[in-house]
């Protein structure tokens, strides 16, 4: 299945066959795609808006140019997808126990996106725009975090010494998380 160029509203894709579709410059609003197997789906130049992609298998599939907004991407393993041109945006979504370990995500935005128990572990978060995020029990282990813009963002909790956080920006107030480690009594 080849689409190009197409708008989808208020679609389920439940009965639809999307393993291996190939979507190129397609919008897609309030679309249900939860629990899909879009196994080597390739979507390029796309939109999402208020789609929910919640526990979809994405494995090998490819998202080249893809913008989120207010999407539900819960439980998701980017870590799986062809990571070939990989590049997302992601804007006021939820993306709760999802998976970008080892991605290369430089360059990439997230904002006002609830990343509760995210793994970014051994992730390249270079660059990256992470405003006004919630990072609760997010996993921060061997990530790059060089020159990332946190404005805004809270729960941060990582340990400076495993992560690179040269240059990084963040709140005044979440910095000093950056020291939990040392058990230290702050007055």
């Amino acid at each position: 299945m080849h689409q190009y160029d197409q708008t989808y509203t208020n679609h389920q894709f439940t009965a639809d066959d999307l393993t291996e579709a190939d979507f190129e410059s397609c919008t897609f609003i309030n679309c249900i795609f939860t629990g899909k197997d879009l196994t080597a789906a390739r979507f390029e130049d796309c939109d999402f808006n208020q789609c929910d992609l919640s526990n979809a298998k994405i494995t090998r599939c490819g998202f080249r140019n893809i913008q989120f907004y207010e999407c539900k991407l819960i439980g998701l393993h980017f870590d799986q997808v062809n990571r070939i041109g990989f590049e997302v945006a992601f804007r006021k979504c939820k993306l709760n126990h999802s998976s970008f370990f080892e991605l290369d995500l430089k360059n990439s935005s997230f904002d006002h996106c609830g990343l509760n128990g995210v793994d970014f572990a051994s992730s390249d978060l270079s660059n990256c725009l992470l405003t006004n995020c919630d990072f609760s029990e997010a996993l921060f282990d061997q990530t790059k975090l060089v020159g990332a813009d946190l404005s805004g963002s809270t729960n941060i909790r990582l340990n400076p010494d495993i992560n690179s956080i040269d240059k990084a920006r963040f709140p005044r107030e979440e910095a000093l998380y950056l020291l939990d480690k040392y058990n230290l009594e702050l007055i």
